[in-house]
């Protein structure tokens, strides 16, 4: 259990402390429910309804990676998406320079420009 909560915490995927702490609470319960009940007389529950609540956990936990994942697909393609608009107005205002008659820069001039924070 130290082993995943350490990979859990150190690890550069899980930067939101809620889901962090979520991830780690399912860990747990699936953790205690093994321990529970690999050593122990079952005492009203069947092994077949532990195993499925383990299952169950597991599925929990692989949606709120599959989330995750989602998230940051998005915010990787908003990025992307704004990088293409910015190069494209950084073209266009290039072209209108140099139809203004004004010295012609290069792209990476041009990009330079554009990380000025103006």
């Amino acid at each position: 259990m130290a082993d995943v909560r350490g990979l859990v915490e150190g690890g550069d995927f899980w930067n939101d402390k809620e889901e962090q702490k979520q991830l780690l609470d399912a860990i747990e319960v699936v953790h205690k429910l093994q321990e529970r009940f690999e050593s122990q007389v079952f005492r009203g529950e069947s092994k077949t309804q532990v195993d499925q609540d383990i299952k169950d956990l597991k599925a929990q936990i692989n949606d709120l990676h599959r989330k995750r994942v989602a998230i940051i697909q998005k915010e990787v393609q908003e990025a992307e998406t704004k990088a293409r608009h910015l190069k494209l107005a950084l073209l266009e205002a290039k072209k209108a320079q140099e139809e203004a008659g004004f010295k012609s820069t290069t792209l990476h001039d041009t990009f330079w420009i554009a990380s000025m924070p103006w």
